[in-house]
């Protein structure tokens, strides 16, 4: 029996084409990802090897510097070793010519009926109140807080006879205190010269004064 289409063209079932993919060969794919591998770990190998090697040639130039470094290490330590000796004598030297100084303008200024027992060195730390104003929260009046500071105070202490009747004696010792003042090259290293005491006494069968003068360094500039 003959069949008729009489549907119009575009109502008719179209044949559907089939799409056929092209083959591709196996062996020589694999073969392709294997030798890709292959030169992968040919290449990482390759890199492994140039970094063991430079390791390799920096260990060898780290031995080679090793013992300068370590002598250079010693010769250092025997510079700074040197540095705080020098340092010290340094020091020693300032030391003894400060004091040999003072002892000089000391000595210089010593007045007729004078004479002098001890001198001794004292350096403590003291702690003074400094007073500022700490404001409050806003609007509230400001009030004094206390703050201390501390600070290295020198001082020399010097002790002596005067000898003399009635008011002979403490005269002496002023003027000796005055001529310590009034000594330029002693007040470059002190800021105050003042008495502590006076007192009576007989030595010898004779009346003289004891004394004893407080001299307070000038503060170092750091």
């Amino acid at each position: 029996m003959i069949e008729l289409n009489l549907l119009p063209p575009e109502f008719r079932k179209k044949k559907r084409k089939k799409i056929e993919l092209p083959k591709l060969p196996i062996i020589p794919f694999a073969a392709l990802i294997f030798g890709i591998l292959i030169v992968l770990q040919i290449s990482l190998l390759g890199i492994i090897f140039l970094l063991k090697t430079q390791e390799a040639r920096l260990d060898k130039k780290w031995e080679e510097i090793a013992p300068k470094k370590i002598e250079m290490d010693r010769l250092k330590k025997e510079i700074g070793d040197i540095n705080n000796k020098t340092d010290a004598i340094n020091e020693l030297v300032k030391e003894r010519v400060l004091w040999s100084g003072i002892l000089n303008e000391i000595s210089s200024s010593i007045t007729p009926s004078i004479w002098l027992t001890s001198l001794s060195y004292d350096e403590k730390t003291e702690k003074t109140e400094v007073k500022k104003a700490a404001e409050k929260s806003a609007g509230k009046k400001s009030r004094k807080k206390q703050t201390y500071e501390t600070r290295d105070v020198r001082t020399l202490l010097i002790s002596g006879n005067a000898t003399g009747r009635g008011e002979e004696a403490p005269a002496y010792i002023a003027r000796f205190i005055n001529a310590l003042k009034n000594n330029k090259t002693f007040s470059v290293y002190f800021r105050e010269v003042e008495p502590v005491s006076m007192k009576k006494m007989q030595m010898a069968g004779e009346e003289v004064m004891d004394f004893t003068i407080l001299c307070t360094f000038k503060e170092e500039k750091g």
